[in-house]
């Protein structure tokens, strides 16, 4: 199950897989709209951070729970830097003060310290699309179980 993630051409961030099925797909970083692939079936879509490391270990529990389906869904694998990103191909509203926290730490003789440190269950961002329209969604990390879950009560 080896991927990558790594930036193209265009300096966006894009998810490189290496032998896997065909029901998982790497979908473009900050796409112009929503692919038309998207628009027929069952997907599951995981939209992961790419500055946040603790996403990074979702891709592979999302890969191994497709496979764990046999093809009755398909993957998509979306990495975003922004919550704007989402506005072209989702219908489901994600703001950017979500992901993380500021907060001034203390004031020295060099200036204002700011702590910014990523919210707790606002990323990685699992969406579920049935036919193109969004069927459930979920922010923060899922295992086995819980990916299980939020399938099966967005695809109800």
């Amino acid at each position: 199950m080896p991927h990558t993630v790594e930036p193209n051409e265009k300096e966006q961030f894009v998810v490189r897989l290496l032998d896997e099925p065909p029901f998982i797909h790497s979908l473009m970083m900050s796409p112009a709209g929503r692919e038309a692939m998207l628009d027929s079936g069952d997907w599951l879509v995981l939209a992961f951070a790419v500055w946040s490391i603790n996403d990074q270990p979702s891709i592979t529990h999302a890969i191994e729970f497709a496979k764990s389906l046999d093809g009755r869904l398909n993957l998509g694998l979306r990495p975003f830097e922004s919550a704007e990103e989402f506005g072209p191909w989702c219908d489901v509203h994600v703001e950017d003060s979500s992901f993380s926290d500021v907060s001034a730490e203390r004031t020295t003789e060099n200036g204002l310290h700011v702590c910014i440190k990523g919210k707790t269950g606002s990323t990685p961002i699992w969406i579920c699309f049935r036919d193109g329209v969004a069927a459930g969604e979920h922010h923060g990390l899922l295992d086995k179980q819980g990916l299980q879950e939020f399938t099966t009560r967005s695809f109800q």
